[in-house]
């Protein structure tokens, strides 16, 4: 952190909770006040409870690794813990989620932050922003921009198209990078 960024932790406990089938049944209070905080009008209990929690992410690694999670958690009858950057546009933020197996084969995220500070805007998060016709795919995990086998900064990117006048931010796909996905899987094998 730099002296520029000022330190800010936002005490809220985001929960939901997803069936056998992985619909989901509950979100808790403070579920519509975050997505009103990141423009998440998509995201808003009303249009989220009763759908498929994998309709969400649009790759296969990303739901393989929720899998994954959701099979161990159940599999030791613990929770399991793990850690991932949630940036909102003018703040860097890490978000630590636990899985927590139920009954009836449900399962319950809880997120809460662990990290979070100002920082200059992102425009490239700014869902305001006007968007060009591109696309780019953005870790979910690490906020990494993947490119073919590589991953470069969601800030790298942010400078490079800012610095494309008139052109607008590129429209965000969220997938997981081979890094994040060998991590995760090797951190699972240590939970136990």
């Amino acid at each position: 952190m730099t002296s520029s960024e000022t330190p800010v932790l936002d005490q809220r406990t985001f929960s939901y909770r997803i069936d056998k089938d992985g619909k989901m049944t509950f979100v808790n209070e403070h579920w519509d006040s975050y997505a009103d905080d990141n423009g998440g009008v998509a995201l808003q209990s009303e249009r989220v409870l009763s759908k498929s929690i994998w309709q969400f992410f649009s790759d296969k690694h990303t739901i393989l690794m929720h899998e994954l999670i959701i099979g161990v958690a159940h599999r030791r009858k613990r929770p399991v813990t793990w850690q991932f950057r949630c940036d909102s546009p003018a703040t860097f933020q890490v978000m630590e989620s636990t899985v927590t197996p139920l009954a009836n084969g449900e399962t319950e995220y809880a997120n809460r932050f662990t990290t979070q500070y100002s920082r200059s805007p992102l425009r490239i998060l700014d869902h305001t922003e006007t968007k060009s016709e591109d696309f780019i795919t953005l870790c979910s995990w690490c906020k990494g921009v993947i490119q073919g086998k590589h991953v470069v900064t969601i800030e790298y990117i942010n400078e490079n198209y800012a610095l494309r006048k008139g052109r607008g931010m590129p429209n965000l796909l969220h997938a997981m990078c081979h890094d994040c996905y060998d991590q995760q899987t090797d951190a699972l094998d240590h939970q136990g």
